[in-house]
């Protein structure tokens, strides 16, 4: 009759066995670092900035252009406001901006595009998601009223004691050209719009209306 002995681990199979599961753990927390920080990286890239916010930041690419070109929904500038692609902050060197709006899925976004017109790849290009809730926008030239020209004005998007929709505003060319002193964007909202309880927001006309002074 044949008897087998059992042989436990020795001392060395145990240190073997326990740097292999230790490197093991190390490669799952390293893989599961890396997916939060693209995850997270994605989300910052992605995620709508507030109203406000895409209101200054179109105001100063507006004062930092030297050029502009309108078309359908789509704001082209030429000038000095590139922002840096990882803190967005402003580094007023030349680039090319486009504001555009864009159908994701169900959803109407403005879109900010953004390339050094220096090069000549897409290396240096860079695109963000603004808001969504944006079905159409126009910028117009506007003149201020000459009541204002002797008095400090300050800027607002809710558009006190600034020019309304009775002064019939200029459409700016859709040629190259320099920008007026003072410009108005005009959008339109939809029902389901991320910002579809601002204080003046028309009901019936589904519009909003920015009065932005350049210069």
């Amino acid at each position: 009759m044949t008897h087998f002995h059992r042989r436990g681990f020795t001392i060395m199979e145990l240190l073997i066995a326990s740097t292999l599961a230790a490197i093991l753990m190390v490669g799952i927390l390293f893989a599961t670092t890396q997916q939060a920080k693209q995850v997270q990286r994605l989300q910052t890239q992605t995620s709508p900035l507030h109203f406000d916010t895409v209101i200054q930041m179109l105001r100063s690419d507006l004062m930092l252009a030297t050029a502009c070109k309108v078309t359908e929904d789509q704001i082209q500038l030429q000038g000095y406001m590139q922002l840096n692609s990882k803190t967005q902050s402003q580094t007023q060197k030349p680039a090319h901006v486009i504001y555009r709006l864009v159908a994701i899925g169900n959803d109407h976004w403005l879109i900010r595009h953004q390339r050094d017109p220096s090069s000549l790849t897409l290396q240096d290009s860079s695109a963000n998601l603004l808001c969504k809730g944006i079905t159409s926008m126009q910028l117009l030239a506007s003149e201020l009223p000459e009541s204002f020209d002797d008095e400090p004005i300050e800027i607002s998007p809710t558009n006190e004691q600034l020019p309304t929709q009775e002064q019939i505003p200029t459409e700016i060319t859709d040629n190259w050209g320099s920008l007026p002193t003072t410009v108005q964007w005009i959008i339109t909202l939809a029902n389901d719009s991320q910002d579809a309880t601002i204080d003046d927001w028309d009901q019936e006309q589904k519009t909003k209306t920015f009065t932005m002074v350049l210069r």
